[in-house]
């Protein structure tokens, strides 16, 4: 059967991202003798969805899958729909929404079925159902309609051996097009090394992928880092599994291979301040690490507990020091309006970013996706938070160009003054660290710190005058959107 794979355009911007869950669904299609296809228009923020649909059927398909975000919700049904005035093949959603969603989504118009948790032996199986091998009723992980009615099958357990999934098709997407690239401008790709997290921070979903920590061999995810060298020329890749730095014996196994093969790689990646120790990050950094990316959230430690976060400030402290001494570059993830914050707690959290001398910074608004421990309070709490008109709101990321305003205000901040704060954040960071060190490495440490803080007393026209003298056009202040680095 030819399928074809839909991620719908995000609002005002592109998404740097290519979609990895697809790209595995594809590949296992592909495995059992199908036809896919991908459209990514998140490359194509403005494209009317009119004429999105008009690409997707001239495609032809016989089934056509959309992967679903609850922020973009809306986006997808509404291009669904449009999908079905010009053909009526069956139309499947998956992803994070309708995982937590199934049945409620599936009974939504033009929708046929959905798919929930890890999607790749379940699509293969309805799509051979489709095509007269196998019943329906049969297939673990799929919702649908019948008599009118949601059905949920029963879940899918999760794969044990991710290393008998094929790699993700790339090359049924558009790698040139992504504007995810490293700070000197090389092209960067995104891997995928292992599903699962033990952890229990409030604010994550869980849904897909489960609790429980799988992961990939070093082996195999050296032979996708081969593939991609081979067929892009791509040598920068990019970890985005929060815990690709967790299992130590996996993470030695695989710079061992980097080192005895002597991969010609750059790469960066997520990581717990609270695993990794002074000689890993050696390691990592002779590996070929630039990069790694610290998931820190609060500078107050009352503020963690609360959020279900088990890593103590000192925890991130030490592990941005180690990091840095082993010449890798550090950004860490913040979040404004947690339960509990108050003015003062985000401003302690702004001060702490700031002091711990990251290289770069990311301040996204609290949001209660559902699926999360925090939605579930919500749910009990204020039963209409489920209307799905709100979901378009559920973003996150500071550098939203919209006006920026909280999905579901959890904090003890209002409205106004959490978005205020948030944006001042990103500014904030910027203004006290990056631009410190990008004056430093352009005049020299000594000059450069001075020419830094002439920067600050912009409300001095002869200051501010000598500053264009001697700086002339400052860096974009523009922060950065996707986390990417």
């Amino acid at each position: 059967m030819r399928v074809t794979f839909v991620a719908a355009p995000w609002r005002d911007q592109i998404n740097a991202y290519p979609p990895l869950g697809v790209a595995y669904l594809a590949a296992a299609l592909r495995s059992h003798g199908h036809e896919p296809q991908i459209l990514d228009f998140g490359l194509q923020p403005d494209i009317p969805l009119e004429e999105a649909a008009t690409q997707i059927a001239a495609l032809k398909p016989e089934l056509v899958g959309f992967t679903d975000f609850t922020h973009l919700h809306n986006q997808t049904i509404t291009l669904a729909k449009e999908v079905r005035k010009l053909t009526d093949v069956p139309i499947v959603f998956g992803g994070p929404h309708p995982t937590v969603f199934p049945e409620s989504t599936v009974m939504e118009d033009p929708i046929d079925y959905v798919v929930f948790g890890e999607g790749e032996h379940t699509i293969v199986a309805l799509v051979n159902a489709l095509d007269g091998r196998g019943n329906i009723a049969d297939i673990e992980g799929l919702c649908y309609r019948s008599g009118g009615q949601a059905v949920q099958n029963r879940a899918r357990p999760f794969e044990e051996d991710l290393d008998s999934l094929p790699f993700p098709a790339r090359d049924l997407l558009e790698i040139g097009a992504y504007p995810l690239h490293t700070d000197d401008g090389e092209k960067m790709v995104t891997v995928v090394t292992s599903r699962g997290c033990p952890f229990s921070c409030k604010y994550c979903f869980k849904g897909v992928f489960g609790k429980r920590y799988r992961g990939r061999g070093a082996e195999n995810i050296a032979a996708e880092l081969k593939e991609i060298i081979d067929r892009y020329g791509i040598r920068n890749f990019y970890f985005v599994d929060d815990l690709f730095a967790f299992n130590k014996k996996r993470l030695h196994r695989w710079l061992d291979i980097v080192e005895a093969e002597g991969l010609d790689i750059r790469w960066q990646c997520l990581a717990r301040p609270d695993i990794l120790g002074q000689e890993d990050y050696r390691r990592m950094a002779r590996a070929g690490c630039m990069a790694v990316h610290f998931g820190i959230e609060t500078g107050d430690p009352e503020i963690m507990k609360r959020i279900g976060k088990t890593i103590t400030v000192k925890d991130a402290r030490n592990a941005v020091k180690y990091a840095r001494r082993a010449g890798i570059h550090t950004k860490g993830y913040f979040m404004t309006g947690l339960p509990g914050d108050t003015v003062k707690t985000i401003k302690k959290t702004m001060k702490f970013a700031v002091s711990l001398r990251l290289h770069k910074a990311m301040f996204s608004l609290t949001t209660p996706f559902p699926g999360t421990d925090l939605w579930h309070v919500l749910a009990l709490k204020y039963p209409a938070v489920s209307d799905k008109q709100k979901f378009e709101q559920a973003y996150y990321w500071s550098s939203q160009p919209s006006e920026l305003r909280p999905f579901f205000n959890l904090s003890e901040v209002d409205d106004v003054t959490l978005a205020r704060l948030t944006e001042e954040a990103q500014s904030t960071f910027w203004k006290w660290r990056t631009r410190r060190r990008q004056f430093q490495e352009k005049y020299g440490k000594a000059v450069g710190w001075l020419i830094w803080r002439v920067s600050l007393l912009t409300k001095y026209r002869v200051v501010a005058s000598l500053k264009r003298r001697l700086v002339g056009a400052e860096p974009s202040t523009r922060p950065e959107e996707g986390g990417t680095c």
